[in-house]
């Protein structure tokens, strides 16, 4: 195989894990529940969808990174690769 061909699968790759990461999961998950056509997205005002959003992707996704690099810079962990 080329190297080139490597690398852009090697690329490809390294995005659609990012995409699927799992922390990114939960966040994925309430966006699917407020926005498809449910009861729960018809009752609940677009700032307040947001509002949940935002708060979603604190808990789940921001917080467990910025600990994930305090752990890496302490040397408690070897890798940032789960």
């Amino acid at each position: 195989m080329d190297n080139h061909d490597n690398s852009a699968e090697h690329q490809l790759a390294q995005a659609v894990s990012f995409l699927f990461h799992p922390l990114l999961m939960p966040t994925y998950g309430f966006i699917i529940l407020l926005y498809s056509s449910n009861y729960l997205s018809v009752l609940t005002p677009p700032t307040v969808k947001l509002l949940i959003i935002g708060l979603v992707v604190l808990f789940t996704f921001l917080l467990p990174l910025v600990n994930t690099l305090f752990l890496y810079k302490a040397g408690k962990i070897s890798s940032l690769y789960m």
